[in-house]
């Protein structure tokens, strides 16, 4: 049997199972072994290297499941490796000592995979090597007493030695934090810095590194709106690839009524990376096609952190806000809590134009309104988890968001024929007062066992929501001269929902040999509404319920679901599978009764090339339930010539989607193509002649399809300047089903870019600017005119990195005025939205504590209930 290099065996080791190895080529050149193919296949990677390195005298550490170093073993290493051979060293082999520190950046962010080399400090002789971890912790065990140095070297940073120091037997010495300074080379004037990059692409996702760049003031809405593939509505609605879209903080989802809300107050400074999941497994409910997951700096030592962080900013009115966190984490406690305020005066105009034509009778409405509203938010959060046993914890979590709002919203709704001048016009000053809270109170179990190859999470979720939403409407009627025609009766208006959530899941990994995986879970989920809709008119002095415009309904839906997903990985190849099983029952006031039960399937293929090409494609199907009120046959008067309707007969929406991605170097292309069924949508219901009232209902269409490119590419033009750029350069969108008791389709192409530019003037000083475009479209069977725009940031680090200052603008070039359409013959709109949304923002973020904790990251498994809670 021949000799083979140990180097050219465990290449072959790390090939197969897809592994990191890093070693001291020194320690390896010179060692040779004699080894049959055969030895290598089937078996565990830790068993190849307890067989094989072990006889040489090198010793092998396991990091994580993909990452792994080796090295020599001194003497007493190798007695104590092999017990037989222990004789008279016993005593002494068994009081070695133990050193571990920290590494971390110039920012204090903890560093993955920093080789630690321990040498003695009279001659630098090699002694050992050690990683650190996922949270920059290193640990040298079994070393003998003796004077040591060390020394840290990674990528992209400089190199370090730590001062010498002496370890007595049997001694434990921390050593604390070493920290690494960025690694800067000059070459004939230009100046190359090695970072991780802003983005990162993996197969189903974009990673945004956001604390390695310079990302925009203020807090995660203007932050995800600077995000590859982002799209933010005038609404503050989210989404990715224009997907329905689930948005999870550190893993945890909260409800859509509150989500906005705890963006808006969660800082971007804040923020170590965002998730951008544009292909989600089928471990995520059904209901999104893909998942937004905000992670928050975590860090983990022992010990009391915490922050403040105050924001405001002014437009043609003001918003201000005050964040704080603290932590304590001691042995196996981790405890936490947040609590936020935020005030904003809201600005609004609108304009709607409303065309009306029968053949008999043709008329118009323009609806100008002015929307003025305080708003106060307060969110909170407090929580624990315990580790009860090795790999065993237990937690508990309860958040809270709280919402006053109130204002003002004068109108006037002018009326006449098409294309004159109006006859008469409604003035109304319409008051609105609303009150709404969102809680979730979570308990969960996590269980991790052989050496993390098995994991198992329990959790059981309670979600109370409920909110009161009162509205008068005094109005007077006068015509074009401005003579009172008439004075309606006074009308008001209250809305009462209120919603209960319980949901309970089970969820399992199990890692296999050759890189086979499965996660499996169940969940139930059960959901009760009840829905109080009260319309009083004046009479006199009083208001008197009219009940054929009041209701009181009930709305009740359980769902049962099941999931799979086996994914096998090769040296080249990749494989994923997933099949998710759900069953619906809801039932509405005794009106209604659905019950159905859909399959998900989930397919993903991925071959790579090497490092710089590679292609995936992908399959999925996803459902879009209906928001829970919508089911409910309420009545809602928006004004006196605008009505709201349930629709008890609404159907989920089903989508299939269809992805090819390429990778060739830097440059991304993807192609993806979605055919939907039962998309719904706000749209006319009937139009009252007499009375000039629209009624207007969420109602199901036909069939949509979309199909579109697109590319993502980061360019450095200088070592400063750097920039992230994606673009669709086509895109076509249509859609058809019955409006008014017609057919309509409608299409459309289009196009939209985003381009970051990100620029670090000084290691305290870094600014970005962001721009994007993006063209008219279609959704559903309404026409989106287009709009565009810049963003720019400034940040300032204070107070050694304790202390930011973000000064930013936002909407720059102007306020954007979002323009939607619709044409139904009978039937035309056009409708314009201004927002006080051009606006310049000051921020500082304090950091203090005297170590920095990890909060427990949750998934409180809720998401896709309280999701549809609008």
């Amino acid at each position: 049997m021949t000799a083979t290099p140990l180097g050219e065996v465990l290449k072959k080791c790390t090939n197969k199972y897809d592994a990191n190895l890093l070693y001291e080529e020194n320690a390896l050149i010179s060692k040779k072994i004699s080894v049959h193919d055969n030895r290598l296949s089937a078996r565990k990677i830790s068993a190849i290297f307890d067989e094989l390195p072990t006889p040489l005298h090198l010793k092998w550490h396991k990091v994580n499941r993909k990452n792994y170093y080796m090295s020599s073993l001194n003497r007493h290493q190798t007695l104590i490796s092999n017990p037989g051979n222990l004789g008279d060293d016993l005593a002494d082999s068994l009081s070695n000592g133990y050193i571990e520190g920290y590494v971390a950046d110039e920012e204090q962010r903890p560093l993955e995979f920093v080789t630690l080399t321990l040498v003695q400090s009279n001659d630098s002789s090699f002694v050992m090597n050690a990683l650190s971890d996922l949270n920059g912790k290193y640990v040298f065990s079994a070393v003998n007493a003796g004077n040591y140095r060390i020394k840290a070297t990674s990528m992209g940073f400089r190199q370090a030695f730590l001062p010498s120091f002496t370890l007595k037997a049997g001694q434990k010495l921390s050593l604390g934090k070493t920290v690494l300074l960025s690694l800067t080379k000059t070459l004939n004037e230009v100046t190359i810095s090695a970072t991780r990059p802003l983005v990162e692409k993996k197969v189903d996702r974009y990673i945004v590194n956001v604390e390695n760049s310079t990302m925009a003031f203020g807090n995660s809405i203007q932050l995800l709106k600077s995000a590859p593939f982002v799209q933010v509505s005038p609404s503050n609605e989210i989404s990715l690839q224009g997907k329905k879209t689930l948005v999870l903080i550190d893993d945890k989802p909260f409800p859509d009524v509150s989500i906005k809300d705890i963006l808006l107050a969660l800082p971007a400074g804040n923020i170590l990376k965002i998730e951008l999941i544009t292909n989600p497994s089928a471990k995520y409910d059904a209901a999104y096609g893909a998942v937004i997951n905000i992670i928050t700096k975590k860090n983990q030592l022992e010990g009391i952190t915490g922050n403040v962080r105050i924001n405001g900013s002014l437009g043609r009115y003001g918003q201000y806000g005050i964040n704080s966190s603290l932590t304590y984490r001691k042995k196996n406690l981790t405890a936490y809590g947040t609590i936020g305020y935020e005030r904003k005066e809201v600005y609004i105009n609108s304009e709607q134009h409303r065309e009306f034509s029968d053949g008999n009778n043709s008329s118009q409405l323009v609806d100008k309104t002015i929307r003025r509203i305080d708003d106060d938010i307060y969110t909170y959060q407090v929580g624990a988890d315990l580790e009860i046993g090795k790999g065993q914890t237990i937690g508990a979590l309860i958040n809270g968001n709280v919402n006053r709002w109130n204002g003002n919203i004068p109108s006037n709704v002018s009326f006449g024929e098409i294309n004159a001048p109006a006859d008469s016009v409604l003035f109304t000053k319409s008051t609105v007062d609303f009150k709404s809270e969102t809680f979730n109170f979570n308990l969960n179990y996590h269980l991790i066992v052989d050496s993390g190859k098995s994991e198992l999470v329990a959790l059981a979720t309670f979600t109370p929501y409920e909110n009161t939403l009162r509205q008068s409407f005094p109005s007077v009627l006068v015509d074009a001269s401005g003579n009172v025609i008439r004075i309606p009766k006074v009308f008001k208006t209250t809305n009462s929902p209120i919603i209960k959530i319980f949901i309970t899941q089970l969820d399992y990994i199990h890692s296999f040999e050759d890189q086979l995986k499965l996660e499996a879970g169940i969940k139930f989920q059960n959901t009760n509404s009840k829905s109080m809709i009260s319309y009083d008119l004046q009479n006199a002095d009083q208001f008197i319920n009219i009940p054929e415009n009041s209701s009181n309904n009930n709305f009740s839906e359980k769902i049962y679901g099941i999931y799979g997903t086996l994914s096998k990985g090769w040296s080249k190849d990749k494989l994923q599978l997933g099949l998710r099983l759900e069953n619906t029952q809801a039932t509405t006031s005794s009106i209604l009764s659905q019950h159905y039960t859909q399959l998900f399937p989930n397919v993903l293929y991925e071959h790579r090339i090497n490092d710089n090409y590679n292609f995936a494609l992908s399959y999925k199907r996803s459902v879009s339930r209906v928001p829970y009120e919508e089911l409910i046959p309420y009545i809602t008067f928006i004004d006196q010539y605008t009505v709201y309707q349930g629709n008890p007969n609404l159907k989920p929406k089903f989508d299939n989607e269809f992805v090819l991605s390429v990778k060739l170097k830097k440059l991304n292309i993807g192609a993806t193509y979605i055919d939907s069924k039962g998309i719904f949508t706000q749209l006319p219901l009937n139009r009252d002649f007499n009375s000039k009232v629209t009624f207007f209902s969420v109602q199901n269409l036909n069939a949509s399809k979309d199909y579109y490119v697109y590319l993502y590419y980061p360019f450095q033009l200088f070592s400063w300047w750097n920039t992230e750029n994606n673009i669709s350069p086509y895109g076509h969108s249509e859609a058809n089903g019955f409006v008014l008791g017609r057919l309509f389709k409608i299409s459309s192409n289009w196009w939209n870019i985003k381009s970051s530019h990100f620029f670090k003037f000084s290691r305290n000083l870094k600014m970005q600017v962001d721009c994007y475009y993006y063209s008219p479209y279609t959704g559903g069977l309404t026409k989106n005119g287009a709009i565009g725009n810049f963003d720019a940031s400034l940040l300032l680090s204070i107070l050694n990195g304790k202390g930011e200052i973000r000064v930013g603008g936002n909407d720059i070039l102007k306020r954007n005025n979002n323009r939607t359409y619709q044409d139904f013959g009978v039937y035309r709109s056009s409708n314009s939205l201004f927002q006080d949304s051009q606006r310049i923002s000051l921020g500082f973020t304090y950091n203090f504590g005297r170590a920095k904790i990890a909060t427990p990251n949750k998934d409180l498994g809720n998401s896709d209930a309280v999701d549809r809670i609008k």
